[in-house]
């Protein structure tokens, strides 16, 4: 057993709660089953079948499979497989689980809900504001270098950057997040920019609904965060449905990617909500004082909630759920009213970390 199933295996005994989305519970009637909808990882199937046989499990549950990030859940067990990026469609059709129903749906972004992401008043203090986990894969030092660039054009511009910390599948360690953000903070201070870091070292927060999620932040106050912004940046080379990416879009602020960035994050970009930059620090210099130059021409949240969103994307989640049980003959299943949010993973996933991230924090 891996050291994630073993960690789930001792949060069950302890009848603690798990990482899944229960979109709709599990009801017994009197002519059958109407069954649950959950929405897990790969690794939480596996966890599952530790405690249920499969036949059991399939009778009770509806199971929709996602990856948080660039690619597609890897069982035969799953009803669903959302898979994020458009772009990976022929490698799925092409594995094993291709005959298994799909969704280009990702369990990120594609759920931000405009109620909670929005507008403020106010004039933006930063032209640029950059929200991603303390990794290497998110290249912030890219920012950094065409901040020197436009500087040294004598165009200066005000950055905002905030980050977590040891997300998995980012780091390895805690002290390794620690390390590159700290690397982060050396160069911004050598290149003399005007750029503002934030803390963001307590280990967790609550959310409205209960879940728990890394970082002191909540969503009101990143929504503040990033109205203090004229426009945000991402400069990952995968993503699956990257979060901030559309919380910048709801926000009505327009997003710079990469060209070479590969994931369903690509879909959000179009002339309407932001560019793409090449992928050198001198293409991001010139794109950065392009946009900066035409803001007005962009209508971020508009292009964004009219295809995505929590409204849009619910609904599709529920069209994907409708024909699978249409396809498998089920009477009994009744479709749910989804209101996932996109919170899939709460700190009971993080929770594998926390040994490191404490002994790092004394």
């Amino acid at each position: 057993m891996n050291t994630v199933l073993e960690y789930l295996h001792a949060r069950a005994h302890q009848r603690l709660s798990l990482p899944l989305s229960v979109l709709k519970p599990s009801v017994c009637m009197n002519r059958g089953v109407d069954r649950g909808v959950i929405l897990c990882s790969s690794g939480m199937i596996e966890f599952l079948l530790l405690s249920y046989p499969l036949d059991v499990l399939k009778a009770q549950w509806l199971i929709l499979d996602t990856v948080q990030g660039y690619g597609f859940g890897e069982n035969s067990v799953a009803d669903v497989h959302l898979i994020a990026s458009p772009g990976l469609v022929n490698g799925y059709l092409s594995s094993p689980y291709g005959m298994i129903p799909y969704s280009t749906l990702g369990d990120g972004g594609d759920f931000v809900n405009p109620l909670l992401f929005y507008p403020m008043q106010g004039e933006p203090k930063y032209d640029i504001v950059y929200i991603g986990s303390w990794a290497p894969l998110k290249h912030h030092e890219l920012l950094l270098e065409a901040a020197h660039i436009l500087q040294n054009n004598n165009l200066p511009i005000r950055i905002l950057m905030m980050g977590s910390y040891c997300v998995p599948g980012h780091v390895s360690s805690m002290e390794e997040a620690l390390e590159y953000e700290d690397s982060i903070r050396r160069l911004a201070n050598v290149y003399r920019l005007d750029a503002k870091i934030l803390q963001n070292r307590d280990l967790s927060h609550e959310n409205d609904d209960g879940s728990s999620v890394l970082g002191q932040y909540t969503k009101a106050e990143v929504n503040q965060l990033i109205n203090q912004a004229r426009l945000g940046v991402l400069l990952s080379l995968e993503e699956g449905t990257n979060r901030f990416v559309a919380e910048c879009l709801c926000a009505d602020r327009p997003v710079i990617i990469l060209e070479a960035l590969k994931g369903g994050t690509t879909k959000y970009i179009s002339e309407k909500t932001g560019l793409r930059s090449g992928n050198s620090s001198k293409e991001l210099a010139q794109t950065i004082q392009v946009a900066l130059a035409n803001l007005a021409q962009f209508e971020p949240r508009h292009g964004y909630l009219s295809k995505y969103g929590f409204y849009n994307s619910n609904r599709e989640l529920e069209r994907a759920i409708a024909a699978v049980a249409s396809t498998q003959g089920d009477g009994v299943f009744t479709i749910p009213n989804c209101r996932f949010g996109g919170d899939l993973w709460s700190l009971d996933y993080y929770n594998v970390y926390l040994p490191i991230m404490t002994k790092a924090m004394l």
